[in-house]
């Protein structure tokens, strides 16, 4: 039986002929997330994966592998085989990273950008008992006391430190610094007072708003967001502010444009759906389903963006 399959091949081979590609998918695709378990991306991923192994025909695997910022999952894909059964979700720490510390990957050549999923909803906050309620008394209060305030943030170099630092030096006012391991501890934090104002997640905020320990004040947007839309953008107060962060769906480099186009369609697919929308929407995240092209465009801006802010900021990793 062998020698005869040999033979067949052997035949269609001279004839010009080659076997079929096996279709794809046609085994499990694995989805990284270079986050730990639980936090808002991990459960974006999830709520994802689980759409699109519907959408595809397949089981789609969520796999954690958080650490050092992001790089120990985003390496890992940016090394992976390009066989179409390894993706990447994450947020633009991707792109940050890059621009203030040395990472094993090239966030363009290492990727292969599949599709932007959404834009999250990122807000600035303040404790509370600080006597101010929007943005422009907050530029105020702050004038009046050059150097008196400090601000939390997720973690040196994330998008919080930089949206905070980027207010800071946009009003001209030096601030204090305080990097925690992630929103959670930075907020706990503000609502205790021990730090006057951070910039964090929207969704992760609500408790602590409900409770009346934090306020929000604007989101890093440059207009309102529609999933929010009772909630002003601090460049309504500070005309030019503006720095999202997104999440996306990205593979290795020099992946197959078929198995591009299709994953690509699927995905959008999927964040079109009711549910889906709804969804992320509690979690703080504004769908834009940015197709690969455009996204592939979006990335190389982003890149130079960060490399530019960063050293204009003074940014340097710890």
């Amino acid at each position: 039986m062998k020698i005869r399959a040999l033979m067949l091949v052997l035949l269609l081979f001279l004839c010009g002929v080659t076997p079929a590609a096996e279709p794809w998918p046609s085994k499990p695709i694995t989805i990284v997330v270079p986050f730990a378990a639980g936090g808002a991306t991990d459960i974006l991923a999830r709520v994802f994966a689980r759409n699109l192994g519907e959408k595809l025909g397949t089981q789609v695997i969520v796999v954690n592998a958080g650490g050092a910022g992001t790089r120990i999952g985003s390496e890992r894909v940016a090394h992976a085989e390009p066989n179409g059964y390894t993706f990447l979700f994450t947020t633009s720490a991707l792109t940050v990273n890059p621009s203030f510390q040395k990472v094993g990957y090239d966030p363009i050549a290492d990727f292969t950008p599949i599709t932007q999923i959404g834009v999250a909803l990122n807000v600035l906050l303040v404790n509370a008992q600080l006597p101010v309620n929007s943005v422009q008394s907050l530029i105020a209060y702050a004038k009046a006391k050059p150097g008196g305030l400090s601000y939390g943030s997720a973690g040196n170099g994330t998008a919080p430190h930089l949206q905070a630092a980027l207010f800071s030096k946009t009003i001209g006012v030096p601030m204090t610094h305080v990097p925690y391991q992630g929103d959670g501890p930075a907020m706990v934090d503000l609502a205790a007072g021990r730090i006057q104002l951070m910039f964090g997640g929207y969704s992760s905020s609500l408790s602590y708003i409900e409770a009346k320990s934090i306020r929000s004040l604007g989101i890093t947007a440059a207009k309102r967001a529609g999933i929010a839309p009772d909630v002003p953008a601090v460049a309504e107060g500070l005309p030019g502010y503006e720095l999202i962060s997104w999440v996306g769906l990205l593979g290795p480099g020099k992946l197959d444009p078929a198995i591009v186009s299709r994953l690509d369609q699927a995905s959008r697919e999927v964040l079109a759906r009711p549910d889906v929308i709804a969804q992320f929407a509690k979690l703080g995240l504004e769908i834009t389903a940015m197709p690969a092209r455009e996204f592939a465009t979006f990335m190389s801006g982003d890149v130079q963006k960060w490399i530019k802010l960063t050293r204009e900021l003074q940014i340097k990793a710890e």
